[in-house]
């Protein structure tokens, strides 16, 4: 909400107004066809957002519940995880209660984003740590743009 408007950020920012309680259109001279509906069918289950743009079909989101990580959870991420495929290490470390990686000369030092559990995001980086049987992260596979599924293993430390 800004000014009393709706945003959403999905390519471009739209603003919306009210239609009704659960109900929005945008305003924006850009978009002026989108409506977005919310709707929650249990008082338990996750609240729906459902998108309508012309000559497109519905979409329905289902909201999440973000991760937040203690950085004492944070430290399950230390260490390094090497990619055969593009030859490189990556390193992560918890420095002020957040998590960084570096290892790359083109990407500025900035904390990861937790996202999901075991999913962290930096621009349109996005990186998922998988775990094992016995729920021990031992890799990550990265996603940049259109460069997807780049595999790394967690190196013995």
């Amino acid at each position: 909400m800004q000014n009393g408007q709706l945003l959403l950020d999905r390519f471009a920012e739209v603003r919306f107004s009210p239609l009704s309680n659960d109900q929005f259109r945008a305003v924006d001279g850009t978009a002026p066809s989108i409506q977005i509906r919310f709707e929650r069918r249990e008082k338990t289950a996750p609240l729906l957002l459902h998108l309508e743009m012309p000559d497109q079909k519905p979409t329905t989101y289902e909201a999440i519940q973000v991760a937040s990580p203690t950085p004492a959870l944070l430290q399950e991420y230390v260490g390094e995880f090497h990619s055969d495929e593009l030859r490189a290490t990556y390193k992560f470390v918890v420095e002020e209660g957040k998590l960084f990686f570096s290892g790359t000369k083109t990407l500025p030092k900035s904390p990861l984003e937790p996202t999901l559990r075991d999913q962290f995001r930096m621009g349109d980086l996005t990186i998922e740590f998988s775990r094992d049987h016995q729920n021990r992260l031992f890799a990550l596979t990265l996603y940049a743009g259109r460069v997807k599924n780049i595999r790394f293993t967690r190196k013995a430390p």
